[in-house]
């Protein structure tokens, strides 16, 4: 297998769906997608400049093609996505694929130069690239970093949104982790799926927005607290002195929309999701498990859960709409939400990444060089942590990029963070002592 590096861009139609459906598509032909850069916007170049903003993204691959059947595949994806052979050079066009790198091949032939021409030149094709890896540089030593500083800032190039969805991604820890021969798909996962992203908002948050139908069928929300059950399914104890605890009774049709307010940034560039369903009275021992899930989450809610104007309901989910940010969204089934689990880790994330920004500086640069692909990197901060692996933001050669390290195993525990995070640290210091001692030998 060798690795190499793809760039995509599109200006007509649903640009980010078109780039989505190159990803998507590219496995078919024999193109494994291990990462994505995120999305950025970008002012035509070449000859018809009056034409859209370009979305533009570049991609880290593996593959057992050659440089020219590689170059094949991606001409068969732009077909199957419509572009259409003939069109005016740098024009207006739904796809492009293009081959930027391949390990260290160096091809020239009437269809394909290696490595791409514009891969030096070009800032929407150097930032996203490097992004990826700030160590890149061509088979012949050039480094991109330093063809990026030497640029005129005479493009526009312009972050748009996060990186394209992957179905799955091999581990940057060194562990093989592609999908087996058998066709079973890595368990391991690079990050949470949508479904496991809202099982861990509904059991991190109590508070939330319900929406109900009015007397009228006019929408009505209301801000409510809520306790989920074992299936995620929310719990309310609502007043039918409350026009929503009215409205419930006269119909069950209900959602439910949960963010974290205390989240850093643009509210609406972070996770938030929607609910939706109908509500049902819990009767037998289904409706004691429904109060003590309620008031797990709610103690205080002991002191009137016996009054008689208030009702129990349990919002039984048929539909989930999960938003990750700008651009970021899916739909999750009833079954897939059910089947998911609450990453364990979550109560203790936030405090974990002010931990190891704080005292950890120099292992986290460890980990982002040696285990994240950053070899430039200078600084590095971890920006998340969940079950699967840690976040980092990595400064290096005036560029900043994301890198993200796996853990060898999911974290069962909010107890196996420390002791994950610490061999994450052991290993890449291993592998920093390891290089010296062969430089020194040298």
């Amino acid at each position: 297998m060798r690795t190499g590096y793809l760039g995509l861009g599109s200006n007509v139609g649903d640009r980010r769906a078109n780039l989505q459906a190159a990803v998507d598509a590219l496995p078919i032909h024999g193109v494994t997608v291990v990462a994505s850069s995120s999305t950025y916007d970008s002012d035509p170049v070449g000859e018809i400049l009056a034409q859209p903003q370009f979305l533009n993204a570049c991609l880290r691959v593996q593959t057992r093609l050659d440089p020219e059947a590689l170059l094949d595949a991606c001409k068969a994806v732009e077909r199957e996505l419509g572009r259409e052979a003939g069109g005016a050079r740098h024009g207006p066009r739904p796809i492009d694929v293009d081959v930027l790198l391949l390990a260290d091949s160096e091809h020239a032939s009437e269809r394909l130069s290696l490595p791409h021409e514009q891969v030096l030149v070009r800032r929407f094709v150097l930032i996203p690239l490097l992004e990826l890896d700030f160590a890149l540089a061509t088979p012949s030593g050039e480094r991109l970093s330093d063809a990026l500083a030497a640029l005129a800032v005479d493009e526009g190039v312009r972050r748009a949104g996060p990186p394209l969805a992957l179905a799955s991604v091999p581990s940057v820890t060194g562990h093989d982790s592609d999908a087996s021969s058998n066709g079973e798909s890595d368990e391991r996962g690079r990050r949470r799926s949508p479904a496991e992203e809202a099982r861990t908002l509904v059991s991190s948050m109590t508070v939330g927005y319900l929406a109900t139908v009015g007397e009228e069928g006019d929408p009505w929300c209301s801000l409510v607290v809520y306790g989920p059950t074992a299936d995620g399914d929310p719990v309310l104890l609502v007043s039918t002195m409350a026009e929503h605890g009215r409205n419930l009774i006269g119909d069950p049709r209900a959602s439910l929309a949960l963010n974290d307010p205390s989240a850093p940034g643009d509210p609406l560039d972070q996770p938030r999701i929607t609910l939706a369903g109908r509500v049902v009275r819990p009767e037998g021992e289904r409706e004691q498990e429904a109060l003590d899930a309620h008031v797990a989450a709610i103690p205080g809610a002991m002191l009137y859960a016996g009054w008689d104007d208030f009702t129990l309901w349990v919002l039984e989910v048929q539909r989930v709409r999960w938003v990750g940010g700008f651009a970021v969204m899916d739909t999750i089934s009833r079954e897939d939400y059910r089947a998911a689990q609450s990453d364990p880790t979550a109560p203790v994330a936030a405090k974990t990444v002010a931990h190891l920004n704080k005292d950890h500086t120099d292992g986290l640069l460890a980990i982002a060089r040696e285990l994240g692909g950053a070899r430039g990197a200078v600084a590095a901060v971890c920006t998340g942590i969940d079950r699967y692996g840690i976040d980092l933001s990595c400064t290096g050669a005036g560029q900043a990029a994301a890198a993200r390290v796996l853990f060898d195993e999911p974290l069962a525990q909010a107890a196996d963070v420390r002791p994950a995070t610490v061999a994450l640290a052991q290993r890449a210091r291993a592998l920093q002592a390891r290089a010296t001692g062969s430089q020194s030998a040298g």
